[in-house]
């Protein structure tokens, strides 16, 4: 760590003195010549409309602000946002206790973390300089100097060209036979070209190369240039290049993947667990997926990497040249902040003796899917306390402490950014972890809608990880037919909180207000074309104002996981459409008992999914006594058969993604003409349907429960324990690194 370096927390654009001292402390290190870095997270900017509105990233954020900053003191804030330091720099909070402790959850290796309450500038300036100095020494894991790193950091953003570069050898771990057939498949579509760099040259090779090239290309398609340099990786070999290409079939040479990665140019990858302590931070590269090949007599163990997903990732570079430099960026963002020779966070300890230690990672501080179950999960696991708990929250962090602990209040003591090594690991959230943490087992809860799963996470899902852990059949089958051992699958169901969704929850007065005596259909989900919200309202387009029905939409995720993907726009011009069914839309958050009151509060259910991983909010409604409407075949089966789960028939119908995927992906196609005459059908049994939806709520609550999900996860736990660990990992072994040249 350089000792002129620091990380600050807080909201320069917010009102109040923690935001002026900030500020100021800002321009008065810059004066100072301290390399300052700001932390997005807590700045939320000021009234929209009011002020200059700025565009601001820190590598792993981008946002726009609205601001009323001096000139001088905007000047220092964009500036610190858009730099990096090492992740062991001291870190200056700007905040409250909340915020400090916010702040240590998202940089956990800081080597020193300050509350700045009540002090000026020039006396922050002085703390910082008296902090006693770091001897620094080299992390386990694969560091480089900063004369090293320089040169390819100065590199300007990539170029719009369509060159790649790829470090290569002719050894098969390198991976340049993969590297060159994927330029063959990317030629078909348009004009490319690959440099090849070897530590010297063999024109016999690369004349094998070439022919290569040819039979690949079979004589069609664009042009593709395959171009050959000896000598070390340099900046220069980088300097007209759109991206690089890196598909070794082992570890590789480390020193050389971080010089790529500080290049600022997108990185395609073979992505797999011999590289997944550089590779596996969220958005770093193109992952292109692949598949492990067992030892053999002449080689060990080995990658073999997908060739169609190399294709697809260099096209996606191509394509979206703005999306290729943001991926640039935050690879050399990461290889700033963790791969520069530093001092390591220390860990805290395991007393022998101990409960086994389960560590669950999630986005927990988001309004998500996988937040809430994550959440429900942890809160069971710590009533029943047989293991010790540790919850780690995982990017991004759109809510501060204060809305976690109005959800768990009792889990708040648990959040641990940092945790000793775990027996049980599991992490959930998406994309999924691919990077393994200090762990006896790692289990990646996994989750998927469309059958066949994405080529890129067939290495983690196949095997790399201990176990997967689904929570319904249909996501079970997508795991297995991705090659996964049937034995390493663990079948969870989600539960269902009995103590809040029953039958004599309260119903939601502001629904009952709206009601007005009518019957109210409800649809509750991401208002996205998976979740068929669509289908919905096509079925309803004839229904008019005068029925007695209405239409009650509880949109989940939209400043979330679902952000960018809504058809909010469409479910807005039904409400506004002075015929169609008169629309209740509910924006803001409801916590359980809300949400519970919703249920009660409304008449049936609507869930026409064309794909879902489990459909919580089905199992929440009949838990309610609710009747339901959903699709099948389908993950609800699970919750029936039952008079008051009603069935929309849907045709199988295959989905055409952008990425490889290990299969055909597909989707169920609900009828919307057989939903409208479903519809018209239950309105007439409501009442009795409703009954027999009330009798069998025991008996589901009863089938579902968190506290079952959780004694499963404690078997897991308690197996590891004895065990000792997952899995025996095999690497091949790495080879004599090339050198990486300054110079050109």
């Amino acid at each position: 760590m350089a000792q002129d370096e620091a990380r600050v927390f807080g909201d320069p654009f917010a009102e109040g003195d923690d935001a002026a001292r900030l500020a100021d402390f800002l321009v008065a290190a810059e004066a100072a010549r301290w390399s300052v870095a700001l932390s997005l997270t807590a700045a939320r900017g000021g009234t929209p409309g009011c002020g200059r509105s700025i565009p601001l990233h820190d590598g792993a954020a981008a946002r726009t602000v609205w601001t009323m900053l001096p000139d001088a003191a905007l000047r220092a804030v964009v500036a610190a946002a858009g730099r990096e330091v090492a992740e062991t720099a001291p870190l200056l909070v700007f905040g409250d206790a909340d915020a400090a402790a916010l702040a240590g959850l998202e940089h956990p290796r800081a080597c020193a973390v300050l509350e700045t309450r009540g002090s000026a500038a020039h006396e922050i300036l002085a703390q910082l300089a008296g902090l006693p100095a770091v001897v620094e020494r080299v992390d386990p894991e694969p560091a480089l100097d900063e004369a090293e790193l320089a040169p390819f950091l100065a590199l300007p953003p990539h170029r719009e060209f369509a060159t790649f570069v790829h470090v290569g050898g002719y050894e098969p771990g390198h991976g340049t036979d993969a590297a060159v057939r994927a330029l063959a498949r990317l030629a078909a579509e348009r004009p490319a070209a690959l440099r090849v760099l070897l530590p010297f040259r063999n024109e016999a090779q690369e004349t094998r190369w070439r022919a290569l090239l040819a039979r690949a290309r079979g004589g069609g398609g664009h042009e593709a240039v395959l171009e050959f340099r000896g000598g070390p990786l340099t900046p220069h070999a980088l300097a007209d290049a759109c991206g690089a290409v890196w598909c070794a079939r082992d570890a590789g040479d480390t020193a050389a993947l971080l010089a790529l990665m500080a290049s600022g140019r997108p990185l395609v990858a073979a992505r797999h667990r011999a590289n997944a302590a550089l590779l596996g931070l969220p958005g770093v590269c193109l992952p292109a997926g692949g598949r492990w090949v067992p030892a053999q007599e002449e080689w060990p163990a080995r990658f073999e990497p997908d060739v169609q997903g190399l294709a697809f990732a260099m096209a996606e570079v191509l394509r979206d040249p703005t999306a290729a430099r943001a991926t640039g960026r935050r690879a050399r963002h990461a290889v700033l902040a963790r791969h520069r020779r530093r001092v390591p966070a220390a860990r805290g300890s395991r007393p022998r003796g101990a409960r086994p230690l389960v560590v669950l990672e999630a986005p927990l501080l988001e309004t998500s899917s996988s937040a809430l179950l994550t959440i429900a999960t942890a809160r069971a696991l710590h009533a029943r306390g047989r293991v010790d708990l540790r919850l780690v929250p995982r990017r991004p962090f759109h809510h501060g402490l204060a809305e976690f602990r109005a959800r768990a209040p009792e889990l708040v003591q648990r959040l641990d950014a940092a945790p000793p090594c775990a027996d049980l690991w599991l992490s959930a959230g998406w994309p999924p972890r691919t990077s393994r943490p200090e762990c006896r087992v790692h289990a990646v809860r996994f989750d998927w809608e469309y059958g066949a799963v994405p080529a890129e996470l067939g290495p983690l899902l196949a095997g790399e990880a201990d176990r997967v852990v689904v929570h319904s059949e249909s996501v079970r089958r997508s795991v297995l037919a991705a090659g996964r051992a049937a034995d390493t699958i663990d079948l969870i169901p989600h539960g269902v909180d009995g103590a809040v969704f029953h039958e004599r929850a309260e119903p939601l007065a502001e629904v009952l207000r709206f009601k007005r005596g009518r019957r109210a259909f409800l649809f509750v989900g991401g208002l996205i074309w998976r979740k068929g919200v669509d289908v919905l309202l096509q079925a309803l387009a004839g229904w008019r104002r005068e029925q007695h029905f209405c239409l009650v939409v509880k949109p989940i995720g939209a400043r979330g996981s679902y952000a960018g993907y809504e058809l909010g726009e469409l479910v807005r011009r039904f409400a506004a459409s002075p015929v169609a069914l008169e629309t209740l839309v509910l924006e803001r958050e409801l916590d359980a008992a809300g949400m519970a009151g919703l249920y009660r509060a409304c008449d049936l259910l609507v869930h026409p999914y064309r794909g879902e991983g489990f459909a919580l909010p089905v199992l929440e409604a009949r838990a309610c006594g609710l009747p339901v409407v959903a699709t099948t075949p389908g993950p609800t089966d699970a919750f029936g058969p039952s008079p008051a789960l009603l069935p929309l028939g849907s045709t199988r119908r295959a989905l055409e993604l952008r990425a490889p995927h290990l299969g055909q992906p597909w989707v169920q196609e609900p009828d919307a003409a057989a939903l409208r005459v479903l519809l018209e059908g239950a309105s007439e049994v409501l009442e009795p349907l409703r009954a027999l939806a009330e009798s069998e709520a025991p008996a589901l609550r009863g089938r579902f429960t968190w506290e079952g999900a959780a004694a499963r996860i404690e078997e897991l736990a308690a197996r590891a324990a004895g065990a000792g660990g997952g899995r025996d990992v095999v690497l091949a072994p790495q080879r004599a690194p090339l050198r990486v040249g300054a110079r050109a």
